[in-house]
């Protein structure tokens, strides 16, 4: 959340000449509402169990570019097919800046109800330790604190290229 994947993922896509799917899209398409009102109606475990389940309908398919978030990688299932059929990139950026970029944000669930960056710190290590596997998986980590999108692009792009 805040890393850049929604930023990232269409250029990358566009410079790969692939497609784009950004899972939360995915997920809001079959439920017919965005991930706050799923949040909202459903609960937060049935959004995961669905963004796990779209991750691995989704992985079968070539030449595309997958915009993950941190929970479809909490399912050990799950996280084994994507690392054994993905390239997996985990965008990197402090808790600090993270906050800064979504904290005024009002679409985002997960931020109901934290009014100071404690607040979000504290949410923020609960997820990690949730995540920090899928995370340690990924084949490249690429920092997007400072970084401005089209040089995030141009390091995976070469990274990519040596592999």
């Amino acid at each position: 959340m805040g890393a850049g994947k929604s930023l990232v993922g269409p250029v990358l896509a566009s410079q790969l000449n692939y497609t784009f799917i950004d899972l939360d899209s995915e997920v809001e398409a079959s439920y017919g509402q965005t991930v706050h009102e799923i949040f909202r109606t459903e609960g937060e475990a049935a959004f995961r169990k669905s963004e796990i389940a779209h991750t691995r309908r989704l992985l079968h398919r070539t030449c595309m570019v997958m915009a993950l978030g941190g929970g479809a990688l909490t399912d050990p299932e799950a996280l084994k097919a994507v690392s054994d059929s993905a390239y997996l990139i985990y965008l990197q950026a402090s808790p600090k800046t993270l906050y800064e970029r979504i904290r005024d944000e009002n679409h985002r669930p997960l931020l109901e109800g934290l009014d100071e960056y404690a607040d979000f710190l504290r949410m923020y290590n609960e997820k990690m330790i949730l995540r920090r596997e899928g995370y340690e998986c990924a084949q490249l980590t690429v920092s997007t604190d400072t970084a401005g999108v089209e040089d995030i692009v141009l390091e995976i792009m070469s990274a990519v290229d040596h592999e």
